[in-house]
């Protein structure tokens, strides 16, 4: 039995175990609320300074050769933060982080970014392909993440070791044409490097008189530029276009308009509207005045006139910008059109389109004015036109521009049948009852034609009207090396089939195209892998008679899965930069839709089976041919004549498989432990099973279409999906 002082001294300490956990509980606590008051502390913080919670660092600029652009390079280093990665905290700092590189970067909607993931957690950085900026956001960057995240649980953006690095790609942009690149842009660099602008310098208030005795120079130049008259005009024109400082003449006559005019010299202003009407009265009817200014709220810098003189004398064009006037030689080099019409005010590029139908000129010889009636009418029996008078009967026979020698009896004609007036090349064309022309898509359509979208022109290879009676489909797969951060083709396997045959195992002889010989599946392996492929695809067989030779794949269409951003990019390399064949692209982006190539039809089976390879035979119910597995990080140049146990699982890329398939791939995986994996058998095996699947679908995808309704899907230009 216990003496007292045992149980006095046993309850003490009982007391002081008490006391020291109820303190250590009390501390725990206190340290939890604290840590959690220091990260609510910080995440407030984060919201309203992010920027203390990265850095952006400008790596380098590289010039591609590849694509002639450059690209700049930004790392972005994050630091440990006290959120969890699927938190709307993390997005939001994502967000911040995105939104500042781009405004560093100088980055507009439409240029092209790509990024970069790193963590040591990570064998190999996480890569998202090059996507335009106004599409690259945080939800984006988190959904690669989090699938990411599945099989790589340690991969944190909060944990201050994540590094995020962003390749920016200034991609120019257009107008839609390319004659109006050049009205993008500053007002003054736009008048300073046209030529058809020229500027006036002066230091007084007369700018306005300055830039009419310019253009009213330019416009007495000579057409004979050997005559005498040009040589005196030449001289005159030096002087009076240069400065004060140069010459005086400019001045001189600028002073003499105003004064003829009764407009004030020393006004503070350079001139307005009642100075406009008071130097029109002075000019006419010789010359006629008009005075333009850039459109306020264009997207782009457009000319429109805000004062139009009176007569029909020639047009004295003056810019007025900024209370500033300048001189305009001429409205066809500003505006970029090879002709413009003062009445109409508009640019065109055939004279016959316009001048035929515009009030202000002579639609029968094409004349600048409309010819008056002297109450005759004359016929040409060359062009059958019929003419108002005999000076416009002349004036048809004489060049219809200064630029060209062609006359207006060369250029236009008339039916017989309904007297329509319209140029030779349209005559040629034109069917009479209730037929037009179309401007858009270039044919003779019906009256009541609405025509919506241009006419993808003929290859000038192609046969009018010429039929087809067998039809050959080439369907091939590159598999790459990527060790050196480039894809570089070392594997190509190709099946040559007809349309007869391309449903059958290649294997199986076909008397439709036994003339191109009986082998139907071309192996090319090696570092020439692409050159050897398209050195066959593009072979030709000389004539029997030494006649020019011809494709032995002529007309053919070839086919590959995702051709449109892998396969085809390898081609369209080659055709450019080696065999220097310039293809017809249809794009989408940075994606190929379809190719044409001398008589070669390029076209992705994904545009018209929009799904993953390994789910084709399941789809078509072809059972016999199955998806299987494949290292193809495992594909370098010292793995060649591998032989040995199967590689990690982590050269099979099984992070960006979906979890089922990842599932799949791990039970199939655990089969395959203690066995012997040979990379040249396996490698060939693997891109013979790709092909096979791609042939014997896309027939089967084809022969179903057109028993359904009649339509070939591969020859068209149209996609079902």
């Amino acid at each position: 039995m216990p003496s007292v002082r045992q149980i006095l001294l046993e309850t003490r300490k009982n007391l002081l175990e008490h006391k020291r956990k109820r303190i250590h509980g009390e501390n725990v606590k206190r340290l939890r609320r604290l840590k959690l008051s220091v990260d609510n502390h910080r995440r407030l913080d984060i919201l309203q300074n992010p920027e203390e919670y990265y850095k952006v660092n400008f790596e380098r600029e590289r010039h591609s050769r590849k694509f002639k652009v450059k690209q700049n390079v930004y790392k972005v280093n994050v630091k440990t933060l006290p959120f969890r990665d699927n938190s709307k905290g993390v997005r939001q700092l994502l967000k911040r982080i995105l939104q500042d590189v781009k405004e560093r970067m100088k980055c507009r909607p439409d240029d092209y970014l790509r990024l970069n993931l790193h963590h040591p957690s990570l064998q190999s950085d996480i890569w998202f392909e090059f996507t335009q900026s106004k599409n690259l956001d945080e939800n984006l960057v988190m959904n690669k993440i989090e699938a990411v995240q599945q099989s790589k649980k340690n991969l944190t953006l909060t944990d201050g070791a994540a590094e995020l690095e962003l390749f920016h790609v200034h991609y120019s942009q257009g107008s839609g044409g390319n004659q109006m690149k050049h009205l993008q842009g500053n007002r003054e660099t736009f008048k300073n490097e046209k030529q058809s602008i020229v500027r006036i310098m002066n230091e007084d208030t007369i700018c306005l008189a300055r830039a009419i005795v310019v253009a009213r120079c330019y416009a007495q130049k000579p057409a004979d530029k050997d005559s005498r008259e040009y040589a005196d005009w030449k001289q005159r024109w030096e002087r009076i276009r240069r400065r004060d400082i140069l010459s005086k003449k400019q001045r001189n006559e600028a002073v003499e308009l105003m004064k003829s005019a009764d407009c004030d010299l020393y006004r503070i202003a350079g001139g307005g509207p009642e100075e406009w009407v008071k130097l029109q009265k002075v000019l006419e009817p010789q010359y006629r005045l008009k005075v333009y200014e850039f459109k306020r709220g264009a997207p782009r810098l457009e000319l429109i006139p805000i004062y139009k003189g009176t007569g029909n004398g020639t047009c004295l064009n003056i810019l007025l910008d900024h209370d500033h006037y300048d001189t305009i030689l001429s409205m066809p080099g500003v505006l970029g059109h090879p002709y413009y019409c003062d009445h109409c005010d508009v640019g065109y590029s055939h004279i016959e389109d316009h001048r035929t139908a515009c009030p202000h000129r002579c639609s029968f010889c094409l004349a600048n004015t409309p010819c008056v009636p002297d109450g005759t009418c004359v016929q040409c029996f060359i062009c059958k036109g019929f003419f108002k008078s005999m000076d416009c009967y002349q004036r048809h026979l004489r060049p219809y521009s200064q630029r060209s020698r062609v006359t207006v009896c060369d250029l236009m004609g008339r039916c017989d049948r309904c007297n329509e007036w319209m140029s030779k090349k349209l005559l040629y064309k034109h069917k009479c009852g209730g037929q037009k022309h179309c401007k858009i898509c270039k044919r003779q359509v019906d009256e009541d034609h609405k025509c919506y979208v241009q006419v993808k022109p003929k290859h000038k290879y192609d046969v009018k009207d010429r039929k087809k009676p067998l039809q050959m489909y080439i369907y091939f797969d590159f598999e790459c090396t990527q060790e050196k951060g480039l894809h570089v083709p070392n594997l190509c396997v190709a099946h040559r089939v007809c349309h007869c045959c391309d449903h059958l195992p290649v294997d199986q002889p076909c008397k439709r195209c036994e003339s191109l010989g009986a082998q139907r599946r071309y192996i090319f392996q090696g570092p020439t892998t692409l050159k050897d492929f398209m050195d066959w695809l593009l072979a030709t067989t000389p004539h029997a008679q030494g006649q020019a030779s011809s494709m032995v794949n002529k007309d053919a269409i070839v086919i590959a899965h995702n051709f449109k951003g892998y396969d085809g990019q390898f081609i369209l390399n080659y055709l450019v930069h080696t065999a220097c064949i310039t293809p017809t692209v249809i794009m989408n982006g940075t994606k190929i839709l379809s190719m044409q190539a001398l008589d070669l039809k390029f076209i992705d089976s994904f545009n018209y089976l929009p799904f993953a390879l390994a789910k084709m035979p399941s789809a078509f119910g072809l059972k016999e041919l199955k998806k299987g597995y494949f290292p193809h990080f495992f594909n370098t140049e010292a793995n060649q004549n591998y032989v040995g146990p199967y590689p990690a699982a982590s050269f099979y890329g099984p992070d960006d498989m979906t979890s089922s398939a990842r599932a799949a791939f791990y039970a199939w995986y655990e089969k395959q432990q203690g066995k012997t994996f040979n990379f040249h058998e396996e490698f060939l095996s693997y891109c013979i099973s790709d092909v096979d699947i791609l042939q014997r679908c896309c027939a089967q995808f084809r022969r179903t279409i057109h028993a359904l309704v009649k339509v070939e899907p591969f020859k068209g230009s149209h996609y079902l999906c």
